[in-house]
């Protein structure tokens, strides 16, 4: 059964994504409305905010995969030249990672994922199979029951389940070894870790992000709730673009332009 969350979506993205093709509404109207009126999608928020920011943005990538497939950030990166750094665990899809933004100045890449402490950590994924869904290689998770939440979509997947070793770091070493003294934008993809990232995020640092993009559909209610709060009580607003949330601040807070 579908969740409040997904209903709404199911009639309020459409709109949005109506309006938000109306050219004038992308840069003509404040942020905050055009957040309530057109942000349909986290690559549509993330174009949005690049033009409006009129300079190059920093912005942090925690689980991305090989940087393209269902990437929101991949073409906004390139075309404004964003500068950054991009984390993957998995080694085949982190040189893939790599390989796709080669020749693209301004990045860095981490073969880890965030997690709790710094080290090694155990992540569940599926032994890829031909005929496999293109996706597949996506369902990688700290949660194994996220990955067993598409039982059905994937062959077999209960035998195929295995457990990888991976290198791990939490939120704040990765802003210490990249000496992240501001970020723009911070944007999770991590099948179900995403409250867990956010909440290492330090957002009464001065290098707090100004938004934040985050995958909501691996999360129950009252985990979502918590950390929403968190997010408000930080003063943050948020906007649903399932399957992920937004959460911005306003830009004066930054002293950015």
């Amino acid at each position: 059964m579908a969740s409040m969350a997904q209903r709404w979506a199911s009639w309020a993205l459409p709109l949005r994504k109506r309006l938000a093709h109306v050219g004038w509404t992308s840069r003509r109207i404040p942020w905050r409305l055009w957040c309530h009126l057109c942000a349909y999608d986290s690559m549509a928020v993330a174009f949005v905010a690049a033009e409006r920011a009129g300079r190059p943005m920093r912005f942090v990538q925690v689980g991305s995969n090989d940087g393209v497939v269902f990437d929101p950030l991949h073409n906004v990166v390139k075309t404004y030249g964003w500068t950054g750094v991009l984390l993957e665990p998995l080694p085949g899809l982190f040189d893939s990672l790599v390989a796709n933004y080669a020749g693209y100045p301004g990045l860095a890449f981490e073969n880890a994922a965030i997690a709790d402490h710094d080290g090694v950590a155990t992540l569940f994924m599926v032994e890829p199979r031909p005929g496999d869904p293109y996706w597949v290689n996506q369902l990688a998770s700290f949660d194994k029951q996220v990955i067993l939440s598409h039982v059905g979509k994937v062959d077999d997947l209960e035998r195929r389940l295995v457990e990888v070793q991976v290198q791990a770091l939490t939120f704040p070493t990765l802003v210490e070894r990249h000496g992240l003294s501001e970020i723009d934008l911070v944007h999770t993809d991590v099948e179900g870790f995403d409250h867990e990232v956010v909440g290492q995020i330090d957002l009464d640092a001065p290098w707090a992000p100004q938004y934040l993009i985050f995958e909501r559909q691996h999360m129950d209610a009252a985990t979502f709730r918590g950390t929403r709060r968190r997010l408000v009580r930080a003063g943050y607003r948020c906007i649903n673009i399932w399957p992920d949330e937004l959460a911005y601040r306003p830009a004066a807070r930054y002293g950015r332009p």
